[in-house]
């Protein structure tokens, strides 16, 4: 399986890299609704560039675990706009490729219990 880590970076990419990345099985992404790194439109240009079965969001406000005052906000916005969305219930899972979906699904995890226990971040 190979997966594609976005990290803080932004979609425009050189052709060259996007080139090299190659077949993605799973994209985990930053998303929030506060586009804070990528707009709606940018991740779903990597969505729809990349083609993978699996895409994680990532780097967004989990209420609870993080003050608002840190900038960015859930995904929620954005969940709303996507077609397939999979909401684990869960948070953690194991990949395999005989288990993945043959179209795009956005997987949305659960908190790991011992993160929402951490104490609140100071800004």
């Amino acid at each position: 399986l190979r997966f594609l880590h976005i990290g803080d970076n932004r979609a425009d990419w050189p052709a060259e890299v996007a080139e090299s990345v190659g077949q993605v099985d799973v994209l985990m992404v930053t998303v929030d609704d506060s586009n804070h790194l990528l707009t709606y439109e940018e991740v779903d240009s990597l969505i729809d560039r990349l083609s993978p079965r699996v895409v994680i969001p990532m780097h967004y406000q989990i209420p609870g675990l993080m003050p608002d005052c840190a900038g960015l906000r859930p995904p929620d916005g954005w969940l709303a706009t996507q077609q397939r969305v999979k909401r684990l219930g869960r948070h953690s899972t194991t990949f395999s490729g005989q288990d993945l979906p043959d179209s795009t699904e956005i997987w949305v995890f659960e908190p790991s219990p011992e993160s929402m226990s951490a104490p609140e971040a100071v800004p």
